[in-house]
């Protein structure tokens, strides 16, 4: 009688043992699922950005609204979106608009990822 009741505490005691692993791992997977799909989120933002930026070069305005509404899972207002102009090859400078329609825009988003736990 006494020998069942020991198997029973075993379980128990590897569970609890195990618990905080598996807790662990799943949380960790689902952190690291979020991050990805806010990265991923943030990118295709900026993509989307540049190619409105291509086509209306002078509206920093419209190609930061543009970023803003095209992410997800994020409140839009946190997404710092810094648009700017390559001067063209061998150059490093970035200026002011001083071009036209097909230009090279530089559009960059960034947002500060909180952890969820």
């Amino acid at each position: 009688m006494h020998l069942r009741k020991y198997k029973q505490a075993q379980g128990l005691v590897e569970f609890a043992l195990l618990l905080p692993v598996l807790m662990l791992i799943l949380i960790g997977t689902i952190e690291f699922g979020r991050i990805l799909i806010i990265y991923t989120s943030i990118s295709n933002a900026a993509r989307e950005g540049s190619r409105y930026g291509v086509v209306a070069p002078a509206d920093v305005t419209g190609i930061t609204n543009i970023v803003r509404d095209r992410v997800i899972l994020i409140p839009p207002a946190d997404v710092t979106v810094t648009v700017s102009y390559d001067t063209g090859p061998g150059t490093s400078e970035y200026t002011s608009f001083t071009g036209g329609v097909g230009g090279r825009v530089i559009v960059r988003a960034a947002y500060h990822i909180q952890a969820m736990t």
